[in-house]
Parts: structure tokens; sequence; C-alpha cells
């Protein structure tokens, strides 16, 4: 009798994933070295995105040198420093997608107020103070929403008191510009004593 029974499990191979629209020979099953070897899918799109990609900033007092050191970084080659068998170098944010990332003007680059620190250090309810500074800040850069295409949030560790369980305070804030306002929205917080960048959430808009 012959066994017809299912196997326990099987293997599937990885997809390709297409980077043009027409040709063919521009797949591979790796996002990253498709990137690499053939540029974003939307590259070849009619309503391709706009060069320069404009980032408005919230920040803390005196840190837009940080903002900008950030987006230095995006336009510097890396290699690799772990899975190297999976992650190929990056060449720069420009020669990859062929967009240049720029800080916006200035009336949607936001520094909050030098006394936030203190004001969170000793507030009660730390992530509803910050919240409120943060929902103050968009409101104003609301009013320019024709002059950024992306807005990046700074929230230094220095901060953690405002975060209840890690990073809620941000998740309530990203649903709402993400849904109503249809901003892309990235949160950045950043180790003070390594220098370097965690992620936090990010969504984006349409």
């Amino acid at each position: 009798m012959t066994d017809s029974s299912l196997p326990v499990h099987t293997w599937l191979p990885e997809p390709d994933l297409a980077f043009h629209p027409t040709r063919r020979e521009d797949r591979t099953s790796h996002p990253l070295v498709g990137l690499t070897r053939f540029g974003p899918y939307s590259r070849s799109l009619i309503n391709t995105v706009i060069d320069p990609l404009r980032v408005a900033v919230i920040t803390p007092h005196g840190t837009l040198a940080t903002i900008d050191s950030l987006l230095k970084e995006l336009e510097q080659e890396h290699q690799p420093k772990e899975r190297l068998a999976y992650l190929p170098k990056f060449l720069g944010f420009s020669r990859i997608f062929s967009l240049r990332v720029l800080r916006a003007s200035k009336n949607v680059c936001i520094e909050l107020a030098a006394d936030v620190d203190t004001a969170i250090a000793k507030s009660e309810s730390p992530h509803i103070l910050l919240a409120e500074k943060l929902t103050q800040a968009l409101s104003s850069l609301l009013t320019n929403r024709s002059d950024f295409d992306v807005l990046l949030i700074y929230l230094p560790t220095r901060w953690n008191k405002g975060f209840i369980g890690g990073f809620d305070v941000f998740l309530p804030l990203q649903r709402y510009v993400a849904l109503k306002h249809r901003i892309v929205l990235q949160g950045r917080r950043r180790t003070l004593e390594t220098g370097r960048y965690k992620s936090g959430y990010s969504v984006c808009g349409s």
C-alpha cells in the first residue's frame, strides 16, 4: 500500500522579488542585494519619489548637529559587522535609491525647549508631559505639511523616565500621525554611551 500521508514539513525557497516593472532579469530573492544591484522598484515608475527626501525633525534642545550627523551617515559607505553572510556592503543612500536625504527647512525642524529635561525629571507623570510636548511640536509642523516628506523624532535615552514599557509613549503618537495625517514617522533612540543608534517603531504613510 502506498503511503499517502502528508510530509511532516517541507522546504519552500524564498520567492524572487521584482525590482523593475518590466525587466524580469531584475529579480532576486535577497532584498538588500536586489536594491544594491537594481535599485528600488519605485525608481522605474512614473510617480517616482521626488529628490531630495526632506526630513522634518523634532529633537531635544541643542541636538540638531546629532541629526545632521545621522543623515550624513546615510550617505556614507558601511561594511556590515554582523550577519556577514547575509548583509551586503551599504553603498550610501543616494547611490542605492537615487535620492538624497536632507534635513528640511528650519520652519519644520523643531528643537524642544531647554527646560524639558528638568521638567521630565521632576514630573510625576513624565510620559504624559513628554507626549504633550511632542504633540505641541507636531501641531506646529502640520501647519507647514508641504515642506517635508519624512518626520524624524529624536528621543534620547536620558528621557527613559517618560517611556512607559520602554517606548510606549511613541506608539499612540505614531498611529495618530500616520493614520490621520498620512505622515511617514520614524522615531530614533540613541544610546549616548556608545554613540550607536537604536531604531524605534516606524510606519509609512501614503
